[in-house]
């Protein structure tokens, strides 16, 4: 199968934005989730002008964001980390119904995490039901 020139350009920005997202993944490993960040920010601004605003890639990086956010903690952060996750929601959209769906899950696991270091915060540790 021949591809036009413009899809060749595609599918190499993909797949250098792929590795980008690997290498995210590394730094978030290796403790450093604000490079990761960085990495993640840039990877979504790509995907978003490459693939368009509803690519479900673009939801899997929102999802990674949303991830490194909660990660980072901060209440700045943990809003940032919800509309991440809100928007990667936005655009699975339908197939959100599927119970085989991956990006479905990983959102709704992060909104779990949220949840619970906003409630957290709010009530100190000592007065949690046993």
């Amino acid at each position: 199968m021949w591809f036009s020139l413009a899809q060749y350009f595609i599918r190499v920005r993909t797949c250098a934005l792929d590795i980008l997202g690997e290498i995210a993944s590394i730094a978030r490993h290796a403790g450093n989730a604000s490079r990761a960040k960085s990495l993640c920010l840039a990877a979504l601004r790509t995907y978003k002008s490459v693939l368009g605003d509803s690519h479900p890639q673009v939801a899997l990086v929102l999802n990674k964001l949303g991830g490194l956010c909660f990660e980072l903690g901060t209440k700045e952060e943990l809003e940032e980390a919800k509309r991440h996750v809100s928007d990667a929601l936005d655009i699975i959209g339908e197939d959100a119904l599927n119970d085989t769906d991956v990006s479905t899950a990983e959102s709704v696991h992060i909104l779990g995490k949220i949840s619970m270091a906003e409630y957290r915060k709010l009530r100190p540790v000592d007065a949690w039901p046993i």
